[in-house]
């Protein structure tokens, strides 16, 4: 099992590679394909399921959203995608140390994808 700190590393490295700014509406996407990767690498999103979960993913952000965002303070809204997906995966009991560095990593990943569609021009990650 990796360490806290090397976990926080892997994230922290794939957005200082990839973004100079973190775009919030980018930002969302890279969260919510984490989410489903995560969800489907871990055998547990399906056909049947995924509008359920998708439904219960915009409820945790829905609540953190309004607990977090403050229009004066644009750091709040990534803020709430993190308290949303931390919320989400404590209400699946896939947030434990075991999953540390699997869902950090998938996380990265999506960052590093998110960050070469932007340089690209690619409307993959499209900011609408």
């Amino acid at each position: 099992m990796e360490s806290p700190h090397d976990v926080a590393d892997t994230v922290a490295k794939a957005i200082e590679d990839h973004f100079e700014t973190l775009i919030p509406t980018l930002m969302i996407k890279v969260f919510a394909n984490t989410a489903a990767k995560f969800l489907q690498s871990e055998g547990l999103l399906n056909p049947m399921n995924t509008a359920s979960l998708a439904a219960s993913y915009a409820d945790a952000l829905t609540e953190t959203t309004k607990k977090n965002v403050n229009q004066e303070n644009p750091e709040s809204k990534l803020k709430a995608l993190m308290g949303g997906i931390e919320k989400f995966f404590i209400s699946l009991n896939l947030l434990v140390a075991e999953k540390g560095q699997k869902l950090a990593s998938t996380f990265a990943n999506e960052v590093k994808l998110a960050g070469m569609q932007l340089r690209k021009g690619d409307n993959l990650y499209a900011i609408y």
